[in-house]
């Protein structure tokens, strides 16, 4: 099957969650939401997808570190500035 994890830092708070489960893609898609990139990029899937909410709060290079560890998945960033402009964000995906 395939898999979308939507990843967030571990300094985001709840509301940010509120506003993936809010969001209508997260409603018609379900996707996994986490905080562990190991958790995002494992798996013997079909299609792996990452879909990284603000990059630059990972103190390494999130990007790379997919690049080696799990080169075989998809990342994709997502930049917010607040849980609101991130359902805004999510919901233009769907």
């Amino acid at each position: 099957y395939d898999r979308t994890y939507i990843l967030l830092h571990a300094s985001t708070d709840d509301d940010w969650i509120g506003a993936i489960t809010t969001s209508q893609t997260w409603r018609s898609q379900r996707w996994t939401i986490g905080y562990s990139a190991d958790d995002a990029g494992i798996g013997d899937l079909d299609r792996r997808r990452v879909i990284v909410v603000n990059p630059s709060l990972w103190a390494d290079p999130i990007l790379p570190w997919f690049e080696f560890w799990y080169p075989e998945v998809i990342v994709q960033t997502l930049q917010a500035s607040s849980p609101a402009e991130l359902t805004t964000r999510l919901n233009a995906l769907n």
